[in-house]
């Protein structure tokens, strides 16, 4: 096949289980018989992802793909979403949970990604922003938000996703809730006294993606879920009567699907952007419809 469509690819060789990378060079070999022109940037750190993506959505490029978790895939977002051109975007998941990915509809069978990219089945997603931060998947910040930045990553590679479960379970067990959170909603709307939140654009996040059905969302919205300060005993029998969709009187959860709201803290304390922590100036959330064009399996 000729070559006639210009791209990059971002490679980030120390995400993930270190099996899953040994597909690479037969992945990049299959993007270019498909007919890609490719760059290849294999990054040490985030900090060099700024140059080749601002250099490609520049030049105009058709595609950037990107080989990595989720926290790649964060960074690469931050680039992009502030230009003016922005190319189409193939996510190629090589982390331990591949969130995006998988809101995406992406296989993980890392080889069954390439027909769907020759399929050419592209279509726009809304990404969120906060403050001057964006996030393609989930935000959050709270209780238990920090597990997937300060599981180790050694433990990550060898376990994968089970690496979050243990760190979940220790941290539920030996951390305290805050109640330090609200929410602005709407001028007569707020939710006060929370100990953590979820914005999510889809509902991917591990076994709590049964705690919101994705129907309920409206185009341009996210879907936030709040948390308020409960007992560890009871609030664990009311996660599993939840996620069980069983019949339950606790008042412990929010759900509403948003398309903006402002947050206040009494303590400072980080964001989770798709996995990355991340300390910022500005609490104000808001919806960017359409703003991304992405490989999807539908």
């Amino acid at each position: 096949m000729s070559i006639f469509k210009k791209a990059i690819v971002i490679y980030n060789p120390e995400c993930g289980k270190r099996k899953n990378h040994k597909h690479v060079p037969e992945l990049i070999h299959h993007l270019s018989v498909l007919g890609f022109d490719l760059d290849t940037h294999t990054i040490e750190d985030f900090d060099q992802v700024d140059g080749p993506i601002t250099d490609a959505c520049r030049q105009k490029v058709h595609s950037i793909f990107i080989l990595g978790g989720d926290g790649t895939v964060n960074r690469c977002i931050q680039s992009i979403s502030t230009e003016g051109y922005r190319p189409n975007i193939g996510i190629i998941p090589l982390g331990t949970s591949n969130e995006f990915a998988k809101y995406l509809g992406m296989p993980n069978q890392l080889l069954e990604i390439i027909p769907l990219i020759g399929r050419q089945t592209i279509k726009p997603i809304d990404i969120g922003k906060i403050g001057n931060r964006y996030f393609g998947n989930i935000a959050a910040a709270g209780w238990l938000t920090d597990i997937t930045y300060n599981t180790s990553p050694t433990l990550k590679s060898w376990l994968g996703e089970l690496a979050y479960c243990l760190s979940f379970f220790r941290s539920y067990l030996f951390t305290k809730q805050t109640s330090q959170i609200s929410i602005t909603l709407s001028e007569n709307k707020m939710l006060q006294d929370l100990s953590l939140f979820l914005i999510m654009n889809g509902n991917a996040l591990g076994p709590f993606e049964r705690l919101i059905d994705p129907a309920n969302r409206e185009d341009g919205h996210f879907h936030l879920v709040a948390l308020r300060k409960e007992d560890k005993i009871r609030l664990f029998f009311t996660l599993f009567l939840k996620m069980a969709r069983l019949p339950h009187k606790a008042r412990t959860f929010e759900y509403q699907s948003v398309r903006s709201v402002e947050f206040s803290f009494s303590e400072t304390m980080p964001f989770n952007l798709d996995g990355e922590q991340v300390y910022l100036d500005n609490f104000s959330f808001e919806v960017l419809p359409s703003h991304l064009n992405v490989y999807t399996s539908n």
